[in-house]
């Protein structure tokens, strides 16, 4: 559902899918993106501990989390260990276009 809803932006590409944290990490090695997706429930390994792997190797990408959580559940916890932004899947399809483009350009 969220690729569906990127993809409808002009401006944005969605340039790879994973199914796991560990895919991530291999897909960050191999490319150059501006922003990564992460959902907090990734399998093998969730967002955060995606995060924080990345954040431990000096990688700068942004990183935008999903959740289905809110953010007074996660989102001050992910802002402190990195993450460039926060957004509910509740709010995904409103406001997820607008926070990408955000978090590209470091707000």
């Amino acid at each position: 559902m969220l690729k569906l809803l990127i993809s409808e932006a002009e401006d944005i590409v969605v340039a790879g899918e994973v199914s796991d944290g560990e895919e991530v990490l291999e897909k960050v090695k191999e490319n150059n993106f501006n922003v990564i997706l992460l959902d907090i429930n990734l399998p093998k390994k969730n967002g955060l501990e995606v995060l924080k792997e990345l954040r431990s190797q000096g990688e700068k990408i942004s990183a935008l989390i999903v959740s289905t959580h809110s953010y007074n559940d996660y989102g001050e916890l992910v802002i402190r260990e990195g993450a460039s932004g926060y957004i509910a899947k509740e709010e995904a399809s409103e406001k997820l276009i607008d926070a990408i483009r955000n978090v590209s350009r470091h707000k």
